[in-house]
């Protein structure tokens, strides 16, 4: 007959050690046969396996009558009560909501950590759904988090978002071994040997372009210590030798722009250059500020360097009707920050940290990146503007300028 050991003897100067110990001996109770015993019986070898300190509290800490001394249940739980003080919960659900998934986690172990989070939280029916909430909003795959949250609330339970969790990390690191692998055998080869590709009009035939890179073992350069080569490749009869570079771990193809603008993948269609000398205002409604009903004028005047760049500046931005001089006293006066320039100049600044606090702020919501990218699926020219000087093209209203 097997002969089972009880858990080594617990160490009343570390009571968070209790919950781990507790189930070591409930682990033991099953083979011992411990259940079929007396409540007595049962009540002794816990005592016994707890150690010599376990006997003082028993009887005089634990606070329980003769009759609830012989019942294990009883006594348990009057050990839980003497180990674990008062659960503060606002802290325990403080250290919850900072529970996020670490780089280099993995995802289980991050389910783990908001169990063990969530314990003492008495978060009640809604504990379910808080970890849950935490899984799906603090994840670092964040196209999984999206994905679980556009699925249907029948979806979204605790057992179901992390498991699709789960598949999608799996699938990911297998996707990514894949691409190690390839990279890898790509690499093992040497960089000497022929960038093969086809060209038009040879019925598909390959046609070998001989490349002599500096190469040292493993097919890696000398010089920057990557594996490359110089390829020949063809689209739509025009042709390019192109660089390649071969990089462990990655697992998708990027062409550069120049590469893109020798194969005749894209095309520059020029660019317009219009530098006025005084700055236009941009049509549209002025721009107003309003301010709060708490406001409190503020007025400051800081010395600043570059005096004499400094003067120029203000006087072209005074012509150019920008900014208008104040000679008279005024409520309102921010400190102007200089900025040199490389080229020499200096850009005009201002420090309206106090100004932002009193003012009304605009309801702007700003595009996010995906909507952007998703508006532009479609299109095949593209643009860009670039305008000087951006803020003093904003014509501002009469009222704020007295």
């Amino acid at each position: 007959m097997v002969r089972f050991q009880p858990a080594a003897a617990f160490n009343f100067s570390s009571p968070d050690r209790w919950p781990a110990w507790k189930l070591r001996f409930s682990r033991f109770r099953m083979p011992a046969k411990l259940s079929t015993e007396t409540e007595e019986i049962q009540v002794s070898t816990l005592l016994y396996s707890l150690g010599p300190d376990a006997d003082p509290v028993f009887e005089y800490q634990l606070g329980l009558s003769d009759a609830y001394k012989r019942k294990y249940a009883e006594v348990v739980e009057a050990f839980d009560t003497y180990f674990r003080p008062a659960t503060n919960v606002i802290h325990e659900r403080a250290q919850f909501k900072q529970l996020i998934q670490r780089p280099g986690q993995t995802l289980e172990e991050f389910v783990r950590d908001l169990y063990k989070g969530a314990e003492f939280c008495d978060f009640g029916g809604e504990k379910d759904n808080r970890i849950r909430d935490r899984i799906v909003a603090h994840m670092c795959n964040k196209r999984v988090s999206r994905e679980i949250q556009m699925k249907e609330a029948s979806e979204q339970t605790l057992a179901k978002a992390p498991a699709y969790a789960r598949q999608a990390e799996k699938v990911e690191d297998q996707v990514a071994a894949q691409g190690r692998s390839a990279a890898a055998s790509l690499v093992s080869e040497p960089v000497s040997s022929s960038a093969v590709s086809h060209r038009p009009g040879n019925s598909g035939r390959k046609q070998p372009t001989q490349q002599q890179p500096n190469s040292g073992a493993h097919g890696e350069c000398l010089d920057c210590d990557r594996a490359h080569a110089q390829a020949h490749y063809s689209h739509r009869h025009r042709s390019a030798d192109i660089p390649v570079y071969v990089l462990e771990g990655a697992t998708t193809c990027l062409l550069s722009r120049s590469a893109c603008s020798d194969l005749g993948l894209i095309q520059g269609l020029g660019s317009v250059h219009n530098k006025p000398e005084l700055v236009q205002c941009m049509k549209g409604p002025a721009v107003n500020i309003q301010l709060t009903s708490e406001a409190t004028p503020y007025h400051c005047m800081t010395a600043h360097h570059f005096y004499f760049k400094v003067r120029d500046e203000l006087s072209r931005m005074e012509e150019g009707d920008i900014i208008a001089k104040v000679v008279e006293p005024t409520d309102w006066c921010s400190p102007i920050v200089p900025v040199l320039k490389p080229n020499g100049k200096v850009r005009i600044c201002v420090d309206l940290k106090h100004l932002k606090a009193c003012v009304k702020q605009e309801t702007f919501q700003l595009p996010k990146l995906d909507d952007a990218l998703a508006s532009l699926a479609s299109a095949t020219l593209f643009s860009t503007l670039d305008a000087a000087k951006g803020f003093g093209n904003c014509r501002s209203r009469q009222t704020l300028r007295t």
